[in-house]
Parts: structure tokens; C-alpha cells; sequence
């Protein structure tokens, strides 16, 4: 082969390798970043409630005389019951609402636990951050807050009003005994029109 051929064939190649692997071609280009926008959540939260003390006791005398009604409830401080007899009791319970679309259930279920006394004891949740409700026979009274509702609350509290009587058709077998009452709350958010 000749000299010039070859050194034809090595320039060429040569050439390829500047435009296909070696060689690669520049655009210009510009980058900006847009302004940071700062994203933050709200929250939903229930506080412990202060529910223990601050019962008041009294004779339900609806069946009775008019002239036998106690005239006033007394603070229950652990008094032993007599059939006829009923708490009731407002409790704060603390909520935290925040978000513009933010809505909750709130759930409360009020129940004695079982035991002697548990087929002669009624419990109801008698009013909800002020409104009437009537305990459904699964126990579990309903109310929906949103942020706003939340927001015009006292310090944030919604009361509950509870009430547990002692039914006058209890037996002998609710003599000398006991049971415990307690609560339950429940906060869920719930999609904004609902």
C-alpha cells in the first residue's frame, strides 16, 4: 500500500474520533432559582382531660312527690350511692385545630365498666361543646369542630357534660358494690366538606 493512502486512511480516521467520541459539541445554557416558599403543616391534638374530681351528686326524684326532690346537687366526694342517686359532671376536654382546611369528629364514649352495679348504672353524654346530643346505643356520642370553632373555644377546652345515674329499679345484689365510670375521646380528622 502506498504511503499516501495510508496516511489518507489515518486522517480520516483520525477526523472520526474528533467528531464521534473525543470531540462533543457546547450549548449555551443559564439556570436561575425561583423564590423559597416556606410549606408548614397544622396540627390535631387532644389534651389529657382533668375528669376525675368535680362530680356532683344529687337524688333524681322525677318519679317521686315533687315535694321530695333534693332541692341542690352536693360535690361528690366519693359518697356511697343509693338507688335514685346521679353524677353529673362537665369535663374540658383539650383540643388543638389548626389548618386552614382542617375539620374533626370527635368521638366520646362514656361507660361503666362491668360488674354488679353495670345493669343499674346509665351513662350519658348529655351535651357537647354546649349542643344536646342523645348517646346512641353504641355509647359513642358525636360532635365535628373545625378551626375555626376550635379557635373561638376557651382556652381551647370542649365541654362535655356527663351524666350517670343510678337506676331505682336496681336489686339487692347492687348492695355494697362497686364499678369504675370512664371515658374515652377520640379526635379524627374529617375531609373539610364533609
Amino acid at each position: 500500500m502506498k504511503t499516501v493512502t495510508k496516511a489518507a486512511i489515518a486522517g480520516v480516521a483520525g477526523v472520526a474520533l474528533l467528531l464521534g467520541g473525543a470531540g462533543t459539541l457546547a450549548f449555551w445554557t443559564d439556570t436561575q432559582e425561583g423564590s423559597e416558599v416556606t410549606i408548614a403543616t397544622g396540627n390535631l391534638d387532644l389534651g389529657t382531660p382533668a375528669d376525675g374530681t368535680g362530680w356532683a351528686l344529687q337524688q333524681n326524684a322525677s318519679d317521686l312527690p315533687a315535694d321530695t326532690a333534693e332541692a341542690a346537687s352536693v360535690p361528690y366526694v366519693a359518697q356511697l350511692l343509693v338507688p335514685g342517686d346521679t353524677l353529673t359532671k362537665t369535663v374540658n376536654i383539650p383540643v388543638v385545630l389548626t389548618g386552614e382546611n382542617n375539620r374533626a369528629r370527635l368521638d366520646v364514649t362514656a361507660a361503666n365498666a362491668a360488674g354488679a352495679l353495670d345493669s343499674s348504672l346509665s351513662a350519658e353524654i348529655l351535651t357537647i361543646n354546649g349542643a344536646a346530643v342523645t348517646t346512641p346505643a353504641d355509647g359513642v356520642a358525636t360532635v365535628t369542630l373545625t378551626t375555626a370553632q376550635v379557635a373561638a373555644l376557651t382556652d381551647g377546652n370542649v365541654p362535655v357534660t356527663y351524666r350517670v345515674a343510678f337506676d331505682w329499679t336496681a336489686d339487692n345484689t347492687t348492695k355494697l358494690a362497686t364499678t369504675t365510670f370512664q371515658a374515652e375521646y377520640t379526635l379524627t380528622q374529617v375531609p373539610e366538606n364533609s
